[in-house]
């Protein structure tokens, strides 16, 4: 963030123009965890300083009683960083060729209640999302699954029913055969004791057609 505040504060501090840079730093502090935004030259003299409106309505405002921001010595690095309770301040040099100065920023580290608990009750409703989308998952799949084993078994009874047609019945006449014969005749000898009566059996022998 800070990187680019810098790349778009150069030129306006190379083209001296001011109207342009504070234009930029208040679009800088539209970001709602920005507190104040700086620019110096080299020394530390100020060129522009902003803060925003601890009223939270968002204003920024010019600040014109401070000349002069020490900013860091003895560092090579291009960004400096330091913290203060719930304040993080940032120093960050503005670079056109050569170094033109320091961007100094501060920013709040604490997010807003209500911030926290929209991304609260953002991940409860993504868990909730997730959690249902899984639950139908896991239904589609035991419902395909009990489709399987439900086709498989009336594929088993089927099979077991042409089987079973194969052993005990006639291809050509579609008739009971030889095999089904006996089970057929001792439950008519059941039949005949439990009932009474008599059981007679023909057998026909039709030019060897039994």
């Amino acid at each position: 963030l800070i990187k680019g505040i810098a790349v778009a504060v150069s030129d306006p501090i190379v083209t001296r123009d001011y109207t342009e840079l504070e234009s930029r730093l208040v679009d800088t502090l539209a970001n709602e965890n920005m507190l104040a935004v700086a620019v110096t030259d080299t020394k530390g003299n100020v060129i522009l300083n902003m803060v925003k409106s601890k009223a939270n309505t968002g204003e920024a405002s010019l600040v014109f009683d401070q000349a002069f921001i020490d900013p860091p010595v003895h560092t090579t690095s291009d960004l400096v960083k330091t913290q203060e309770g719930g304040v993080v301040t940032l120093w960050y040099k503005v670079r056109a060729g050569v170094v033109l100065g320091w961007l100094r920023i501060e920013m709040s580290t604490q997010t807003d209640d209500q911030i926290l608990n929209t991304l609260r009750r953002n991940i409860i409703l993504s868990v909730a999302l997730v959690f249902l989308a899984l639950i139908s998952i896991i239904i589609v799949i035991m419902r395909r699954f009990f489709r399987v084993i439900e086709a498989g078994e009336n594929a088993l009874i089927e099979s077991n029913d042409l089987l079973a047609n194969a052993a005990y019945i006639d291809s050509l006449t579609k008739l009971p055969n030889r095999s089904a014969l006996i089970p057929l005749l001792e439950q008519a000898i059941s039949i005949c004791h439990q009932q009474g009566g008599l059981l007679a059996v023909c057998f026909l022998d039709l030019d060897g057609f039994k």
